[in-house]
Parts: structure tokens; sequence; C-alpha cells
């Protein structure tokens, strides 16, 4: 029987494919026998995969910091399926990692950013709309970088031409974690969406000053501190004294990188800025405009957000032997270039110095009221403004605290000096001073000064050679003559 009916449905078969039509354009197919286009059909769909199933509770409930259970675990599994979540596996409780993940997930969704699985942020997770997190290292790409990198000099000295608005970023320091974030504007204009994270150092106890500022403009590539004479990179002005920076060195050269600073990072261990590692601080001095908005606050170690990006914040740590770094010769794995960088706002002399200089102050100095007689031009009237940040920026990058000049024209310009950059950089100038001199230098001059000259470091710098390394140490003697005046005995050695 069983024969018969095979039979049969071989007849039946060969009755159906004689009496189909055949086809015009494929001929293979045509050719093909019914035997093999069933079992090309069945190996068809046995390649094909049937669409992966998103495991989601039976029903959604609102998680939050120490929940547990299965709603937890699977919440965890789909967190570190799309790779928000960090442990290797689920803990079924709702804690540090669990937290900091849905942060991450609200701040790349757009959500509302609480750190609380509520209904709209699983509805989103559990749908294939879910997107997979954004690499850690693409907001903190020094993770990922040798050390040689943190800490080298990539031989640059060329200052921005110019700056993105100064609306583009908004900047958070957070003292508690010693994090630093750079955001830009989502669609609503509010600033949620990460563009860098950076591990950095604050002032030791309180001193670095907590509040929301405008950033400031000076800027200083390479330059020692007046304080200890280390030195640090890419100097980015908040306020006053207070500036963004690298870790330290001993001397201008890159080679003498001072590991302790470096592995300071992450505490507080400055004397008020913010320090960071090189290729982070280059980003701030390129990046950053004048005026941009700088919030620093006292933050918290329970913000759990702030302290889920403190956790992934590990950097290289320093070689056994101190590496013999060359300036140009360091690798650049950052993912920005200086050509991509926006020019909206040029750096403009006059404009980010100028309004700290009083003109009534200026045109009572005896220079101008002498020159105003014969005729005075725009530019030899900006001549006070430019001597006085030519000489800080000497003060800044070579410890000069002396200059000399002519009896008319220096007391002049040192005078507006002392009085006017405190305003303008937040320093104290009490220990810079002016001497009037005769035009050749050589012996004994005769001038005077309201501050003692003892301990100071002095330097002379041609005229027309105003660079480091034709600055040579003169050796000074002080002391009172008869009448009370001061005696500087000035020699080079």
């Amino acid at each position: 029987m069983k024969m018969k009916l095979a039979a049969m449905a071989a007849v039946l078969a060969i009755m159906t494919a004689c009496s189909s039509p055949v086809p015009t354009m494929n001929t293979d197919a045509a050719s093909a026998s019914p035997t093999e286009s069933a079992a090309e059909a069945v190996a068809s769909a046995e390649a094909t995969p049937e669409a992966e199933t998103i495991k989601r509770p039976q029903e959604i409930t609102q998680l939050s910091s120490g929940d547990t259970g299965e709603n937890v675990t699977l919440l965890q599994e789909r967190l570190k399926e799309l790779g928000y979540y960090l442990p290797d596996e689920a803990t079924g409780e709702y804690d540090f990692n669990t937290e900091g993940a849905i942060y991450t997930f609200q701040r790349q969704a757009g959500l509302d950013i609480d750190g609380i699985a509520g209904t709209a942020t699983q509805e989103l997770l559990y749908s294939e709309d879910a997107e997979e997190a954004v690499p850690f290292s693409d907001y903190a790409p020094t993770v990922n970088m040798e050390y040689a990198e943190l800490v080298g000099d990539d031989g640059l000295r060329s200052y921005p031409e110019g700056y993105p608005e100064a609306d583009t970023y908004k900047i958070i320091v957070d003292i508690a974690n010693q994090v630093t974030m750079v955001y830009k504007k989502d669609d609503n204009g509010e600033y949620t969406v990460p563009v860098r994270y950076m591990l950095c150092s604050t002032g030791l106890e309180d001193r670095t000053p907590v509040g929301t500022f405008s950033m400031d403009s000076y800027r200083v590539r390479f330059s020692v501190f007046v304080r200890d004479g280390r030195c640090g990179q890419y100097w980015t002005q908040i306020r006053g004294a207070i500036y963004f920076h690298t870790t330290l060195y001993s001397e201008e050269d890159a080679s003498t990188y001072l590991e302790e600073t470096t592995a300071e990072l992450g505490s507080k261990a400055s004397h008020g800025c913010v320090r960071l590692c090189v290729p982070d601080a280059r980003f701030m001095w390129y990046n950053i405009a004048p005026g941009t908005e700088c919030v620093i606050r006292e933050g918290s170690t329970s913000d759990v957000e702030t302290a889920y990006i403190r956790s992934q914040l590990k950097l290289a740590d320093a070689p056994e032997e101190h590496m013999d770094l060359k300036a140009g010769e360091i690798p650049n794995t950052d993912n920005w270039k200086i050509e991509d960088v926006a020019h909206d706002v040029p750096f403009v002399f006059l404009r980010e110095v100028g309004p700290h200089f009083s003109v009534n102050r200026m045109l009572t100095a005896e220079c101008y009221k002498q020159r105003m007689e014969k005729g005075l031009s725009f530019l030899e009237f900006n001549y006070m403004i430019m001597q006085s940040y030519d000489f800080y920026m000497l003060y800044q990058k070579y410890g000069c605290n002396m200059q000399f000049g002519d009896q008319l024209r220096q007391a002049d310009v040192a005078r507006n000096l002392v009085a006017t950059l405190p305003d303008l950089f937040g320093q104290n100038f009490s220990g810079l001073f002016s001497i009037k001199i005769p035009p050749k230098l050589g012996g004994i001059f005769r001038g005077s000064t309201c501050l003692p000259l003892h301990g100071l470091q002095l330097h002379l710098i041609s005229k027309g050679t105003l660079t480091g390394e034709q600055a040579f140490p003169l050796e000074i003697a002080v002391h009172h003559d008869d009448g009370g005046g001061i005696i500087v005995q000035v020699s080079d050695n």
C-alpha cells in the first residue's frame, strides 16, 4: 500500500512539473530538478536566522538604587548587551555600576537624566531603537594613550589663530571627583552632549576658587612658575592666576617631566590651578575661547554620574626608566586636529587686553605729555599697552622681574604695568619695579624704588632680541648712599 501511494505521488509530481509553464528568464532554475529546488529552499530557510528576541520583563516597574530581583538582572543584561554596563556579569542588584550605566544611557538617548530606570527609560532600552553605547574612549581618548603622549611635547609653538564661538562649549570642573568635563549643546540648547572627559588635579585644600567664571584670554605655551621654578605646558587662563595647564617639568623640556605630578592626577595637588595631562591641556588651549562658561564646583562623591566617569578615567603608568622625550617626536593619537578647529573668534590683542587699560591714566604719563605737543600716532599711543604685556610675558615665561629703559619712558610704562596687570591677570605684582638708568649700561647707577631689591633674580633683555636664550643674568649689589637714596651696582657675570 505504501509503495502504491509513493508511486502515485511521484506521478503527480511529474505531471505537475510538466504542466507548469517554463520560465523564460532564469534558465538555470528551469533546468533544476524538483528535488534540487526543494533542497535549496530548505537550505535557504535554515541559513536565514530569525530575529533575536529582546529579553524584557513581563511587567515594567520603576527600578532605582538598592532594588534587587529578576527585573534588575534583565536590565543589567540589556545594558551589558548595548555596552553600557561594565561588569562581566549581571548581579541582580541595582548598584553603582547599574546606576552609572543608566545615567550614561539616558544622556546619550536624550532622556531625562536621573539614574532611575523608569518607564520611558526601560521602554526605549528594551526596544530596537536603543543605540549601542558610544565608546568611553571617544570622550576620554587619553585612556588609550601611552605615557609618552600624556607628558610629551608636540614641538609646536604657534598660538591659536582663533577659537570656536564662546558659547560652543561649557566646562565643568568637579573638585570632589577630580574630573573636568566639557559639554556642547543638544537640540534644545542645553549643554548635555559630552565632548571631553579629563582627569585633573585641583588646588590643595580650598585653593581652587569655586563658582561660575567666564574664561579669560591669556595663554602661554610653555612657561615657568616663578614660585618654585617648575614648568608647565599649555596654560589657558580661567581667571587671574588660575589656569588649566599640564602636569609639571623641572625645566622647559619634556624630558624633565616630573612623574609624581602625573601620578597626582585624580587628587588635589596644585597651588590652585587645574592640572591636566598634556593632550587634555592641549585640547583646552586650542578649543576653548575666551568667554566660555567654566563652572568650578565642590561636587560630591555621591554624585554617581560623575563618579562613574571618574571610575573609567585610568591613565597609563610611568615606565620604570625615565624617558628621553624629544619635542616633535611624540605620537598623536587624539581624536581632533588643529586644522579642524573653528576660527569663529580670532585672537585680537587690543580687544582682549586693551579694555583693562585706562586712557585717562595713560595720558598722565610724561612720555605722552611731551609727544602730544609734537603729535602722537595711534601706534605710539598703544606702546604702553604692548610694552606692559611684553614685560608680563617675559615675567611669566622667563622669570624676568626687572626692566631697564631710558629715564623718560621706562618709569611710566612700569607704573602703568604694576597698576594694570593685577586687574588683568590677577597676579600680585607688588614685587615688580623699574629703575631709571642712563642710556649706557655699566658702572654704578643711582635710582629709586619703593621696594628692596635683595634676593631678586635680574635679567637684561636686549632690544630686538626678546627671546629667553638671549636673556642673560646680571649680578646686582644694593646699598644706600649718604643721602638715603638707593645705589644699584650692575655687572654681567
